[in-house]
């Protein structure tokens, strides 16, 4: 059960962000597998790895999309109801035991996928009330000068491809003006 869920949710989130599903950009990896940051480099792993190997990173990215924990309620409620409308080699028993308030499948579920995802919400919560973001982000962009600001994501863009030309092709199609 555990296996499909995780299937299910790999297709679920390759679906919710299709146009990131390109060979080129599947190709395409970060520098370092994990990023570290702040004073406890050892430690602290970040919440934005870009790499999907495991169901927490899995759990992770549909976080850093914005599910937020009464989703998984509702995913935990719509996979119960597909298994008992959509499987018809369900035995007797399944059926009896789905009609139960809190199954075995309900059980399962809720342990193998809601409350990992609920927990890797919080995580990223707690993640962007640290430190480096109360505190660094604003220091950082106080520190650009006022008339730079309203140029910074052109200039960041502009010096990315100059110095980085075959990363053209990833930005291919898109409108910077929508």
């Amino acid at each position: 059960l555990e296996d499909l869920l995780i299937r299910l949710l790999d297709a679920g989130f390759r679906s919710f962000c299709p146009h990131s599903q390109t060979v080129r950009r599947e190709a395409y990896r970060a520098v370092e597998d994990q990023i570290l940051v702040d004073s406890q480099k050892d430690t602290e792993e970040v919440m934005l790895g870009l790499e999907l190997h495991t169901p927490k990173d899995i759990l992770k990215a549909f976080a850093r999309r914005g599910i937020v924990p009464q989703y998984w309620k509702l995913f935990v409620e719509a996979f119960l109801w597909c298994v008992k409308t959509h499987v018809p080699y369900a035995q007797s028993d399944d059926m009896e035991e789905l009609d139960k308030p809190y199954n075995s499948y309900a059980k399962a579920v809720t342990q193998s996928v809601a409350i990992p995802a609920i927990e890797a919400y919080k995580d990223l919560k707690s993640y962007f009330r640290s430190k480096l973001f109360t505190i660094g982000v604003p220091r950082f962009w106080n520190r650009i000068p006022e008339a730079d600001k309203a140029t910074f994501g052109q200039d960041f863009y502009r010096a990315l491809l100059t110095e980085n030309p075959d990363m053209l092709n990833f930005f291919a199609a898109t409108d910077m003006d929508s």
